[in-house]
């Protein structure tokens, strides 16, 4: 019987030979095809995981690991043993695990479309273009006329005589997917020079889809131009099928969900979708993965389908299927067949690519004024794709080391309470996570004294783990009535600080933001938008949460990493809150009652001299009895330290001398026993705590205890005292960290008294004794604004 080409492997196998029927009666295992890819799958995983589990600490990304994992199981290792090859990769098995592998690429690339937002071009226009065209078109003409000089200068392989010119054309494609990962991991990602990279690299991507399409249509037609025509008439339609009749259904199913969450069976409908659009990719002549990449663009990312889907499809796809792709690759990639001389010859394509890209990608980010080292960056970010590409990032991983976005934090102006002019606005950034951290903060805004000589700025930045969306994006919110967002808590996080704006017309103003990120970069947004809009403080929450009883929650490790990382890094002073008023979550305290007690806590240095500034500015609210609690030691303080605090105090006392509603209490204590005992009496008494974070930790007052022994050393020696569970006091405690030249952007050798730019507030009467306006006070409720 005539089998065909004599150089043709076929394979014979029985039809039924799906699932064993047991050892016990005698079936081999690896003789059906049901075990054989369990095992190849188990085996895949457990590789791939074991060596990222060693190759993470050098910096290298998952792909890395499920590359070479395909390689070690391959024939190039594990493959070259007789056995193993037959049993565990026999080639029978190949078409199924291939087959299986390309479904988890048609689906990991659906989802990384979904996880895409293409409408961020339009952010950065021109600029995004004008890069992204320029760093594709560019290195790749200049490779491919370098590929053909070689192929005409030297002999090459015919194998490789033929994918030469693939080579440059392979390269050029820049991999937005690719550079969103990398700057993930470099924790750079929602940085503007990040943003115009994911940018200009979506453009390029475009491009090279579109290069891609024409060519496998025109691929093998024999030239036959109503062929070529029907493909390329087929693709084009089943774009505009994707977009114009999948992506309104999509927003139809939106619409139609009053509740915003996202069912069963939308995710079967979506499901269903994408293995149509692949069916159909494969019926016009495309690759299988080209119709789920079209759907996953065009439908809306984030909440609530994108965050669905996601969350549903990606664990099993990111963490088994897509894998085994990966390793397949590997798994037909032999190092011992090739040679040397055909390395050589790519590898000096490769190598001229990567230059001229790395030219062209600065120069054009320097022509749209872009920073010298910044243009630098921008070059080797658009580098950074592919696996190839990325080997070659991973020699340029300092790049953080060129562009750290936090280094123009420390050279900000002071951004402070304390040296904010008298009737200058004060200007707050605001986080909040949930709507639960919403009555905290403005009740904390309510007191801070509003007036039409100094009015109260709010930034409301309400801050989101990122999920469902592959770009970090910051959201600002126009308009008063949210009737339309796509989260029901941000609806209601919004609208309640317009009520506290629209309470105070005229007093107070409220930019509304929503930075969606990475926890491990969330801090950028924070500094970004305190550093853009020049803010005195920024108010954070705790990173734990009071339930009504009095018990405290679990902690929230991401919170608390990005608050240590705000108080290093922040271009203004640091506020964080510990909401231990649980009883008073759904009103305004003064709506509960005639007179809001705060005590500022004093025990000397340059924080402390924030919480008085501060302290100061809401004693001038008619509603407001503030109490300076100062701690006092017995012994040999430093004199000198001594001296400033004393013209600190003197100097407030004087500016406060004709308000009322300003006490004063020394306590003297021995030593950090004494001081913690007046501290366990103190919640009681006040609804707001306001401490410094940084205490002179030699002073005799805190002789005994120290940082180490603190639950939570961001919170400093007093604060962590206040905050803790065993504490009896319900008030809330407002920890305070100023911002200073030096120190994260703060000195810490400039006294306060020394200070020329020491201000505290002047009392808050006026000649007749009155307040006007001042007497307000209003109920916030956490409904949706209608």
């Amino acid at each position: 019987m005539n089998l065909g080409h004599a150089n043709t492997t076929h394979v014979c196998r029985r039809l039924d030979s799906v699932n064993s029927r047991g050892v016990f009666v005698g079936d081999i295992p690896f003789e059906f095809s049901t075990p054989v890819l369990l095992v190849q799958l188990a085996l895949i995983c457990f590789i791939t995981r074991s060596l990222h589990y060693c190759l993470r600490n050098l910096g290298q990304p998952t792909v890395v690991s499920h590359l070479i994992a395909g390689v070690v199981l391959g024939p190039s290792i594990l493959g070259r043993i007789l056995p193993f090859k037959q049993n565990i990769f026999p080639y029978a098995s190949e078409s199924i695990l291939r087959v299986l592998s390309l479904l988890g690429l048609m689906f990991f690339l659906f989802i990384a479309g979904v996880k895409t937002n293409p409408s961020i071009i339009k952010k950065y226009g021109r600029k995004a273009a004008a890069i992204g065209i320029t760093a594709f078109i560019v290195p790749m003409v200049t490779s491919t006329a370098f590929a053909l000089f070689l192929r005409q200068l030297i002999d090459i392989e015919p194998g490789l005589d033929k994918a030469l010119p693939l080579v440059p054309a392979s390269q050029s494609l820049t991999g937005f997917l690719v550079i969103t990962c990398l700057l993930t991991e470099l924790k750079i990602l929602n940085t503007e020079l990040s943003r115009l990279a994911v940018s200009s690299a979506l453009v390029g991507d475009m491009i090279g889809l579109t290069m891609a399409v024409v060519s496998i249509t025109t691929q093998g037609k024999d030239s036959n131009p109503v062929v070529i025509f029907c493909g390329v008439f087929g693709a084009v339609a089943l774009v505009l099928f994707l977009i114009m009749v999948l992506r309104p259904t999509m927003l139809y199913i939106i619409r139609m969900n009053p509740d915003k969450q996202t069912k069963a069976v939308h995710t079967f409908v979506i499901v269903f979708g994408v293995l149509l659009s692949g069916l159909l990719s494969v019926m016009v002549g495309q690759y299988v993965f080209f119709g789920p990449v079209i759907l996953g663009l065009s439908m809306p990312d984030g909440p609530p389908i994108g965050t669905a889907l996601v969350g549903k499809l990606e664990c099993f796809v990111s963490g088994i299927i897509f894998p085994a792709y990966v390793a397949f690759s590997g798994l037909r990639a032999n190092i011992f067949e090739v040679s040397l001389g055909a390395s050589m010859v790519v590898g000096l394509i490769v190598t001229l690519h990567f230059i001229v890209k790395l030219t062209v990608g600065t120069l054009a980010s320097l022509y749209f004024k872009v920073p010298k080292q910044e243009a630098l960056v921008m070059g080797l970010m658009m580098n950074g794709k592919g696996l190839v590409e990325l080997l070659i990032f991973n020699a340029w991983r300092d790049v953080k080391a060129l562009y750290d976005p936090s280094k123009r934090y420390l050279y900000s102006k002071i951004s402070n309470i304390q040296s904010n002019k008298q009737d200058a606005p004060l200007r707050v950034v605001a986080c909040v996570h949930t709507p639960e951290n919403v009555p905290a903060i403005v009740n904390l805004l309510e007191v801070s004294y509003a007036t039409r000589e100094s009015p109260v700025i709010v930034v409301a930045l309400e801050l989101v783990e990122l999920m469902g969306r592959q770009v970090a994006m910051l959201v600002a919110h126009q308009s008063r009535h949210m009737k339309n967002t796509s989260s029901p808590s941000t609806e209601q996080i919004i609208n309640a600080f317009h009520q506290y704006e629209l309470h105070n017309n005229g007093l107070v103003s409220v930019q509304a933001y929503t930075a969606m990120s990475h926890m491990e970069t969330m801090h950028e947004d924070v500094c970004n938008l305190a550093l853009e809009k020049r803010v005195n403080i920024a108010i954070i929450p705790f990173h734990r949460q009071w339930s009504i009883d009095g018990k405290v929650g679990p902690e929230n490790r991401a919170i608390r990493s990005m608050n240590l990382t705000i108080l290093e890094k922040a271009p203004c002073s640091v506020g964080i809150l510990v909401d231990r008023n649980v009883q008073q979550r759904s009103m305004s305290l003064l709506a509960s009652r005639s007179i809001y007690r705060v005590g500022a806590i004093f025990t000397g240095g340059l924080d402390d001299g924030e919480v008085l500034a501060y302290a100061a500015r809401m004693a001038r609210h008619q509603r407001v009895n503030l109490t300076v609690i100062r701690f006092l030691a017995f012994g040999c303080d430093n004199a000198r330290e001594r001296k400033v605090d004393n013209d600190t105090m003197d100097e407030f006392k004087r500016s406060n001398a004709d308000n009322d509603q300003v006490r004063y209490k020394d306590e003297m204590v021995k030593n950090g026993e004494g001081l913690s005992m007046h501290i366990k009496g103190l919640g009681s008494n006040y609804d707001y705590l306001i401490v410094g974070k940084n205490q002179r930790k030699e002073s005799q007052l805190f002789y005994g205890l120290d940082d180490q022994w603190s639950e939570c050393p961001e919170l400093g020696i007093i604060g962590d005292m206040l905050a803790s569970p065993d504490h009896e006091g319900k008030c809330s405690i407002l920890v305070v960290r100023q911002h200073n030249r030096g120190r994260g952007g703060m000195t810490n050798s400039r006294s306060v008294a020394n200070d020329k730019d020491f201000r505290v507030h002047d009392s808050p009467y006026e000649e007749n004794g009155k307040q006007g306006d001042d007497d307000r006070s209003w109920r916030m409720t956490m409904e949706t604004m209608a």
